[in-house]
């Protein structure tokens, strides 16, 4: 996986197998996937879909295109402000459960810096599986965690109109 197109100060997108509400890390930025599409292959529109078919025999990921996530950079490795964001080309990591404990629990306290901006910018239901995940991943904080998911829920409800 790797970055694709830097979007704006936060946000930018990969290429890669990824899924809404996965972390990635790529240099010292934690990132959040928040959507995803397919992008079309360049070469298709130019190509006759007779000899598409043939192409497609021969070199099936040219005609097919690219799965593209679009991420928004939250905080840097050591929960800091992201001041910069990485360049494209550059090789990006799905955070796996164990690193994610180390990076949000420090000196026995957990830490979630970037949740309000990812509650702000983003899809409620993006901010919601961080919380799952981060429950899965440190059990011991897991009532702080659960008052925060109820807290998410209640802004939800308070959002729709009856």
């Amino acid at each position: 996986m790797k970055v694709l197109k830097i979007l704006s100060h936060d946000e930018f997108e990969v290429e890669g197998e990824l899924a809404v509400g996965d972390l990635i890390c790529c240099s010292d930025i934690l990132a959040i996937v928040t959507s995803i599409y397919q992008e079309g292959s360049e070469y298709s529109e130019y190509i006759d879909r007779l000899e598409s078919d043939d192409i497609k025999k021969f070199l099936p990921d040219l005609i097919e295109g690219k799965r593209v996530a679009r991420c928004m950079a939250l905080c840097t490795t050591s929960l800091d402000d992201v001041v910069s964001l990485p360049e494209v080309g550059i090789r990006v990591d799905r955070i796996e459960n164990e690193k994610l404990r180390e990076l949000h629990l420090k000196n026995g306290e957990l830490k979630i810096p970037y949740l309000i901006k990812l509650l702000k910018t983003s899809n409620i239901d993006v901010a919601k599986r961080l919380v799952l995940r981060l429950i899965d991943s440190i059990p011991e904080e897991k009532d702080l965690l659960e008052i925060i998911l109820a807290e998410i829920e209640y802004n939800r409800m308070k959002g729709v109109e009856l």
